[in-house]
């Protein structure tokens, strides 16, 4: 064995042939030298794809386009984001999950909305954001308003993509936030 250490080559020949497991500290030091370089190379690699692949979607202004699932305040909905004529983009529920008053048998409307002209709303046609701008500074979507029709507010919007995928919306309002992810839809007849 000591004249195995000090003959690397061999040393690798042995591992090869027997594909034995490094027995002591020695063994596995000499191990791990040999095939560091490739772990590494690995690990930085995987890294850096990783890395891409998220941001890809927070440097493309368009890639907010979509439909999402939405679950927030107790209610599933689905949501498109497009881009409007003014070059911002908008997102509109189009499907809620209870969308059908059981008092009236008619479609839920937007009881909560401030502006009072909107109250009246079907529930399938809320404007959930609208005037959201690209930043390409900070890679994410702002200088939007946000809805919340489940509590009647209007706050800022920020919008950016997560590692995973889904799309972090958060509003605040004078220092107050929070934060919905809203998860993408897979199905084309629904984009």
């Amino acid at each position: 064995d000591t004249k195995n250490i000090r003959h690397g080559k061999i040393k690798l020949q042995l591992f090869a042939k027997k594909k034995r497991v490094p027995q002591n500290l020695w063994d596995t030091l000499f191990f791990l030298s040999i095939y560091m370089k490739k772990i590494i190379f690995l690990l930085l690699l995987a890294t850096c794809l990783s890395a891409a692949a998220q941001n890809s979607k927070n440097d493309n202004p368009n890639a907010i386009m979509g439909t999402y699932s939405v679950n927030h305040g107790g209610q599933q909905s689905k949501v498109r984001v497009y881009k409007a004529k003014n070059g911002t983009y908008t997102a509109q529920c189009i499907w809620l999950k209870d969308s059908i008053d059981p008092k009236t048998g008619k479609l839920v409307v937007d009881q909560k909305n401030p502006d009072k002209s909107l109250r009246n709303t079907p529930c399938n046609q809320i404007i959930i954001f609208r005037g959201l701008e690209y930043n390409a500074k900070k890679r994410r979507w702002d200088s939007g308003k946000v809805y919340d029709p489940t509590r009647g507010i209007v706050a800022n919007c920020t919008c950016e993509f997560q590692k995973d995928g889904r799309l972090k919306m958060r509003g605040s309002l004078m220092g107050i936030g929070e934060t919905i992810l809203w998860s993408p839809t897979t199905n084309p007849k629904n984009n």
